[in-house]
């Protein structure tokens, strides 16, 4: 608990920003508001920053920075989408294997850049979550139901990595995160069945 207390006060303004409008983001997306979008955003910003400047976790900063971009698509295609509730939908077999193929694909060379070129602390784990959680955030834009359960992986290892790297406070946010996520995927749940009556 001192550790926790050490942490809070050694934060920097760019962590509060980005703890707070993550959970933001989180809780709204999970209830279908499409103003999450715009608390993702602050948040991705902010948390690109810490990966850069405070954590020497370089692709979590470059998957933060790309979430940026994809909070904006997010604002425009949820802003699209008919209806008050989300139009959720299921993936099939093959969706999932693409996405799951070409993440590993992609973070095995993003991998060894980090590994070789940088004091990445941990670029395999980093690099593999960062691309797992953007098909994940694809699948979140294009209302699948399965988005939710990346999310709960992908969330658990985020908790590990952070821990790893004395960010106690980021490990709790993230099991924050995996709580959200599964009322998500629960409350996404419903929109499907409301969407296939």
């Amino acid at each position: 608990m001192e550790q926790l207390l050490n942490e809070l006060k050694a934060l920097h303004i760019a962590d509060y920003i980005g703890l707070i409008t993550g959970i933001l983001y989180v809780v709204l997306a999970a209830r279908g508001k499409r103003l999450c979008w715009v608390f993702g955003g602050i948040s991705s910003l902010s948390i690109a920053y810490g990966g850069f400047f405070l954590y020497q976790l370089y692709s979590d900063g470059i998957l933060n920075l790309i979430y940026f971009g994809m909070a904006v698509w997010g604002i425009i295609a949820w802003n699209k989408s008919a209806g008050a509730t989300l139009q959720v939908s299921r993936l099939k077999l093959r969706s999932h294997v693409n996405y799951i193929l070409v993440s590993i694909l992609a973070a095995i060379p993003i991998s060894f850049l980090f590994s070789q070129y940088t004091d990445a602390a941990v670029p395999f784990l980093d690099a593999s979550t960062t691309c797992l959680a953007l098909s994940a955030t694809i699948m979140t834009i294009r209302q699948n139901l399965e988005s939710w359960l990346y999310w709960i992986v992908i969330d658990l290892v985020y908790v590990g990595i952070y821990f790893s790297q004395g960010a106690w406070l980021y490990s709790l946010l993230f099991v924050v995160y995996i709580i959200v996520a599964i009322k998500g995927f629960l409350n996404w749940q419903v929109f499907l069945n409301k969407s296939t009556i």
